[in-house]
């Protein structure tokens, strides 16, 4: 069969072995699987050089790689790959110290894995080896964003976030990473300043069954920092006791960080005191109206009357079943018949104390979403409109 670009690759190919995080060689992609022409001509002499260029540092999960360009529209593979390239060109430079930023540098040299006989052992033996297991997550985080994991952090929301760009704009996932780590900072498209936070990079004896990739690393206590950010100068979250410097205060919210990335206005919502029918119908309207992610606050607690609010990305919603992406590393779906986790890396995932849709519904707490469509929302039913004056925007 005769395959003329790169998305039809994956639609007429069933027997890929994807490669796992653990694996790093993956088999051979025929040369005569493609007829080069037009755009695909372009976008696969873009790969095979990218190919070339990882196989020189020793990754080979070239599989993986094609699985993300597959995934994306075509107007985004070529924007995507070319922030890919720039971030190999920089991770496999000879003078890669000179382009890491200092606090990077420093963070991968103080990054133990174990004590073996009262001595510490490094984590990445020196920054080729970061630079190899950097872009490997890299691969892995796009190719599956479902992976993606908060480990035993409280970065939910900011978790949550990460998993949505990784999902929606890669090629912007990307360029995050990299300017974070050779700059020092990431200009969001609103123009905000999230700076590093190197805190993540720098793995302590008392962490090393965390489950994160080194991406996750960079990314969450970065966005965590730009949430709590007092001081441009300092650091004003603690990653390592996962606490705001000072106040101690754990934990954050999505609005701020969804705001900056997605360059629109994110409100924090109340709604936990209206009834399941109202919950339904703001949810079904924003995620039906809303080209970009909505962010929902529930009780995960074991006691439904404890506060325990864990933040998910609602990926749909119905009158009697709802889909959401938790940044535990898994895709949780409750109908009150079933409660269904998909989690690639445990076959049973990690269970919840919600029982079923009905629970599921009553547990929201608040949600985070742009502020037009909360208002065009809030506007479209006459019932609910009668209430926006007590709708309390946080």
């Amino acid at each position: 069969m005769v395959v003329n670009n790169i998305n039809n690759y994956y639609r007429y190919n069933t027997t890929i072995n994807f490669i796992n995080e653990n694996t790093l060689k993956s088999p051979e992609i025929p040369k005569d699987t493609f007829i080069q022409n037009n755009n695909s001509n372009l976008i696969i002499s873009q790969l095979d050089k990218i190919i070339e260029k990882l196989q020189k540092l020793g990754i080979y999960n070239k599989e993986l790689l094609y699985k993300i360009v597959y995934n994306l529209p075509p107007y985004k593979q070529r924007a995507f790959l070319a922030q890919f390239e720039s971030l190999v060109d920089i991770l496999s430079s000879n003078d890669l110290e000179k382009k890491l930023h200092p606090k990077v540098v420093k963070a991968i040299n103080e990054s133990v894995v174990y004590y073996d006989n009262f001595k510490e052992v490094r984590e990445f033996k020196d920054l080729k080896d970061f630079a190899i297991k950097l872009l490997i997550d890299l691969i892995n985080s796009l190719s599956d964003f479902n992976t993606i994991n908060q480990g035993y952090k409280g970065t939910c929301a900011q978790t949550a976030v990460e998993r949505s760009i990784a999902e929606r704009n890669p090629e912007q996932y990307v360029k995050i990473i990299k300017d974070l780590i050779t700059q020092g900072e990431y200009i969001a498209p609103d123009g905000s300043k999230i700076p590093l936070n190197s805190g993540g990079i720098r793995k302590t004896k008392d962490e090393q069954n965390d489950p994160r990739y080194l991406t996750t690393r960079i990314l969450t206590p970065s966005l965590m920092e730009f949430y709590h950010d007092k001081n441009i100068f300092q650091d004003d979250y603690d990653e390592d006791n996962d606490v705001e410097i000072n106040n101690g205060i754990k934990g954050s919210n999505a609005d701020k960080t969804a705001s900056a990335i997605y360059n629109t206005q994110y409100e924090f919502v109340n709604i936990e005191n209206y009834n399941s029918d109202s919950k339904i119908f703001i949810l079904a309207n924003l995620l039906r109206n809303s080209r970009y992610p909505i962010f929902i606050y529930v009780n995960y607690s074991p006691n439904p009357i404890e506060s325990a609010n864990h933040v998910l990305e609602l990926k749909n919603i119905t009158q009697n079943s709802i889909t959401v992406s938790n940044p535990w590393g898994q895709i949780e779906t409750y109908t009150n018949e079933i409660k269904h986790i998909y989690n690639s890396k445990y076959p049973k995932g990690y269970q919840t104390p919600i029982r079923n849709y009905e629970d599921f519904i009553r547990r929201i707490g608040f949600i985070a979403a742009p502020r037009e469509l909360i208002l065009l929302t809030l506007n479209s039913d006459p019932f609910l409109s009668r209430f926006i004056p007590i709708f309390k925007f946080y």
